[in-house]
């Protein structure tokens, strides 16, 4: 995964790696990411990039490149909808 975190200066008094896995985790967190399924919590920075600040704006932006922990949902898809839970099979996990 890799995003652009906003750091506004109200955080910079903060450890700077603790906001951003704060920021990604309320950003990330129970959201549906396309090809890897139900992102339950952000596991790892990888590579925290170099901060700027850009004009007209007193907040850092940081390139950063971490690992998700998702949970890819096997269910029924139909015309960008769930089918109802009785439309879904359930294998009884083995």
């Amino acid at each position: 995964m890799e995003d652009t975190v906003r750091i506004q200066p109200h955080n910079f008094g903060m450890p700077f790696e603790e906001v951003l896995m704060k920021r990604l985790n309320a950003r990330l967190t129970n959201k549906i990411v396309p090809d890897l399924g139900l992102c339950l919590f952000v596991y790892d920075l990888i590579e925290v990039g170099v901060s700027y600040v850009l004009p007209g704006d007193g907040s850092t932006h940081t390139r950063v490149k971490g690992q998700l922990g998702c949970e890819l949902a096997e269910a029924t898809e139909v015309g960008g909808r769930f089918c109802s839970k009785e439309m879904m099979k359930y294998d009884g996990g083995g």
